[in-house]
């Protein structure tokens, strides 16, 4: 699922990646809560691989 956000080739999901990306009936700031959840380690992006694993 991750790999649907990725957008531009680098392997990584930003914020505005994953918002963009978001479904029609979740808000921009439930998408930024949620990715913030998703983002552990605090990077500002999510790793498209290591979520495959």
């Amino acid at each position: 699922m991750l790999s649907d956000l990725e957008t531009d080739g680098d392997g990584l999901v930003s914020l505005e990646e994953f918002t963009a990306g978001k479904p029609d009936d979740v808000t921009e700031s439930q998408a930024s809560q949620l990715f913030a959840l998703l983002d552990s380690s605090g990077t500002g992006s999510l790793s498209v691989q290591s979520a495959a694993s």
